[in-house]
């Protein structure tokens, strides 16, 4: 039997660390006993959904305002301003006064009163796990997870199918070892500073991660926003000479200093695409037919350092090749100002050029000084940062979530 660790996590969510998994540990090993998530599958099917739902533990509150949930009677959302108040809180979403009010009488809180309290550890974790084996319309998801039914357990969670949170389920599947099981939150302390099993894991009593290298010359934070000069902490020095990124941001010794980073190698070709990006015009629901773009109509509003690329790349293929953000760019990460989509020139859902497709992923990989990938999808396969490259299987009929005809990038956030 193989028990289930915080790197199993994090290899299947890259960022739950730097969201504070460790801090929750605890928490989510008393989910998953308390609401009998402890097998393989029901495991991966849970963390798919709260994944996705939570952006990998970075939001407890839904990103939008709730007044879409205004006089939901389903909801319980009876009184005026019910639907700011009441909308998404939690790793899966508690939505609606009535589900506060569920979900607080089980946990004995009264989230009705407060429903902010739900965004407070350690309730985001146990209302989670309440909603998945109690609260869902569709019955207890461990079921469907059991048989292998993860779409099934998606739909249970959000009410509508979600192609985009599906490279969770085969991460999950590919790391989770078969024997998997969870052992009981008392079974693992955290370790208080200075107790690691080596002093090199530790700076200052915080857990650290070394610096990147980059090219031949820089070492840079995973963040790619601070640099430090190679020459002035060599690789062969870092033990000794302690230049570390620790949870408190970047550690450099008195004697080092931050130092600007040099100019690319390459640059993107010019002229860059100048012309203004149309008018973002539909609604949600423009189509009225409960279709995806109906659901996620197009935008073209990006962070300008995400603009100004996109726009560059463009320049190198004009005429062949058009970008796109939409409304909620992917589904649940609240994240459309740093996606992109790369379609043929005639726009979205038309067929990249497989050659093109390929040179502007490649451009991106060498090019030091881009908006760096959070992660991307092409071709039936998915590369996150700090993971690489794996497989994303895809079967549905309905979207190109397999990403085969378009190139989908989110990087991180400026």
């Amino acid at each position: 039997m193989t028990k289930l660790t915080i790197d199993h996590v994090v290899e299947i969510m890259p960022n739950a660390r730097a969201n504070g998994l460790d801090r929750e540990w605890q928490y989510f090993l008393k989910t998953c006993h308390d609401y009998e998530i402890t097998t393989k599958n029901r495991l991966a099917a849970f963390l798919m959904n709260v994944a996705k739902e939570s952006g990998e533990l970075y939001y407890v509150e839904e990103i939008a305002d709730g007044w879409d949930y205004e006089w939901r009677e389903d909801l319980g959302n009876t009184q005026q301003g019910d639907g700011p108040r009441y909308k998404g809180h939690g790793y899966i979403q508690t939505t609606g006064r009535l589900n506060h009010r569920k979900v607080g009488e089980a946990l004995g809180v009264d989230f009705e009163a407060d429903p902010l309290l739900l965004t407070k550890q350690p309730n985001p974790w146990y209302s989670a796990g309440w909603y998945w084996r109690y609260g869902s319309s569709w019955g207890n998801l461990n079921g469907y997870a059991e048989a292998g039914d993860f779409r099934s357990t998606i739909l249970g969670v959000r009410g509508g199918p979600d192609a985009d949170r599906e490279h969770y389920w085969w991460r999950a599947l590919n790391v989770l070892p078969d024997d998997v099981v969870v052992p009981e939150p008392d079974e693992v302390q955290e370790a208080p500073p200075g107790e690691a099993e080596s002093s090199e894991e530790l700076l200052d009593g915080w857990p650290v991660l070394r610096l990147v290298v980059v090219g031949e010359n820089w070492l840079m934070t995973q963040d790619r926003k601070k640099y430090v000069a190679l020459e002035e902490a060599p690789d062969e020095a870092f033990e000794t000479q302690r230049v570390w990124l620790k949870k408190g941001g970047l550690h450099v010794p008195s004697k080092k200093e931050e130092v600007v980073a040099p100019e690319p190698a390459v640059s993107l070709a010019e002229p860059k695409y100048t012309e203004p990006w149309p008018e973002a015009w539909q609604p949600v629901g423009w189509l009225g037919d409960g279709s995806y773009v109906d659901l996620h109509p197009d935008r073209y509003t990006w962070e300008q350092s995400v603009d100004n690329y996109i726009r560059r790349i463009l320049g190198m293929h004009p005429g062949s090749v058009w970008a796109n953000t939409y409304v909620d760019h992917p589904p649940g990460f609240g994240m459309d100002s740093v996606s992109v989509d790369f379609w043929d020139y005639a726009g979205r859902a038309a067929s990249l050029d497989l050659t093109i497709g390929k040179e502007i992923l490649n451009w991106i990989f060498n090019d030091q000084n881009a908006p760096w990938i959070n992660w991307c999808i092409y071709e039936g396969y998915i590369w996150t940062d700090g993971v690489g490259w794996q497989e994303y299987w895809d079967t549905d009929p309905w979207s190109d979530a397999g990403h085969w005809y378009h190139l989908h990038i989110t990087f991180h956030r400026p």
